[in-house]
């Protein structure tokens, strides 16, 4: 007996509001109030198209799917409903947070907590900032190369150091962006915090979580979640002549570019040992904390203060896959460069809205992907050195 029937019109009713993206063979769905969104395979989308847009029956899909993949019809009728259950559930759901990369602040009504004042000169924009204290200036070169007192720049954002018990905030806009426990946490919260303006101060499509390079005038940009090797690898990819834009973030205009952040690299304990034949001096490099981590940190080897945004000419998904023993290259669909996107935890508009889910898949669909699986950073070094990209 037919399991479906009677539960297709309610169903139904409830998924269309969700909003569908095809691309190509595949597809999206979102939900803008919740804000999940699915990636839909070649057989999700088939569900989708038949169950939603063409009003079909579960028990006619499980039908014409039993054709293609030759399964007994009362098993596809049961995972086209559980398939078509959890769509429903997610979206029922809390609305969905994705950790996003910049914080909530709170309200800071505190006086600086020194005299003195520094400036941070980024491509894109200068930051002063006032409470600071000429003992932090050596400290904070480590990670931000381009800081110094003076500037003969215009001043984009205020950011104050100030007093917070025994510790500090780092306020930004009148609001708390990032706690030092003490003095000497101070420079790795500027360092948070520096990232995080710097990434709203751009019209900003998607602030993709993503390393990204320049390798002979060629923009590639590697979306992964945090712990993955991710730093780790842009630092190798610098270490192999490779130009390091940014290590966590790259903030994706309405343009379509992207806008460099070359701050320091933070670099895990972990990594530390993987490092240091590519970087000697890494072994002598002081330890900050970083949010209760031990962390040392690289300066990247693209240091300009022009301003620019760059045209992303590539997307590469790495994955570090033990026992490989040959780096190797694949491409990838839109759709899963896009998954890897959002799987990545790059920070998105809420609400979800149809036209810049629809620029980004397009945005992918016009620039080449490719999924990394490797090993050793030297493979991957050399998988990269040996990409040979299509001329636009």
């Amino acid at each position: 007996m037919s399991i479906a029937g009677p539960v297709d019109a309610t169903l139904r009713d409830r998924l269309s509001r969700y909003h569908f993206i095809r691309a190509g063979d595949e597809g999206i769905i979102f939900s803008p109030t919740s804000h999940h969104i699915h990636v839909l395979n070649h057989m999700a989308t088939f569900i989708w198209l038949g169950f939603i847009e063409e009003e079909r029956s579960i028990e006619d899909l499980s039908r014409d799917l039993g054709e293609i993949y030759s399964l007994p019809k009362p098993i596809l009728e049961e995972d086209i409903l559980q398939t078509i259950r959890y769509w429903d559930e997610m979206q029922s759901k809390e609305p969905y947070n994705d950790s996003p990369r910049l914080k909530q602040p709170t309200v800071c009504d505190r006086p600086p907590a020194h005299p003195d004042r520094a400036y941070v000169e980024l491509p894109n924009l200068t930051l002063e900032i006032t409470g600071f204290s000429s003992a932090l200036l050596a400290p904070l070169r480590e990670m931000l190369s381009s800081v110094s007192t003076t500037t003969t720049k215009p001043v984009d954002h205020v950011v104050q150091i100030t007093a917070h018990g025994a510790g500090y905030k780092i306020c930004w806009q009148g609001h708390d962006l990032e706690t030092a426990s003490c003095f000497e946490h101070i420079p790795a919260a500027l360092h948070r915090a520096v990232g995080q303006i710097a990434c709203e101060h751009e019209d900003w499509l998607s602030i993709l979580h993503a390393g990204a390079v320049i390798m002979d005038d060629q923009v590639l940009v590697f979306p992964a979640k945090s712990g993955s090797g991710k730093t780790t690898l842009m630092a190798a990819l610098g270490a192999g002549g490779l130009g390091v834009l940014s290590d966590d973030a790259a903030p994706l205009t309405r343009d379509l570019t992207i806008a460099p952040l070359p701050i320091g690299m933070c670099i895990k304990e972990g990594a530390w040992k993987l490092l240091e034949p590519y970087y000697p001096d890494l072994r002598d490099k002081p330890i900050h904390d970083r949010i209760g981590a031990p962390i040392k940190y690289l300066l990247p080897s693209y240091t300009t203060t022009k301003p620019q945004h760059l045209r992303v000419d590539a997307l590469i998904v790495p994955t570090r896959t033990p026992g490989r023993t040959t780096a190797q290259l694949s491409e990838i669909s839109p759709i899963e460069a896009f998954s890897a996107i959002v799987s990545a935890e790059s920070l998105l508009h809420k609400p979800l809205r149809q036209d810049d889910l629809q620029a980004l898949l397009d945005w992918l669909s016009a620039i080449q992907r490719f999924r990394l699986d490797y090993e050793s950073l030297e493979g991957a070094i050399r998988a990269i050195r040996g990409l040979r990209l299509n001329s636009s």
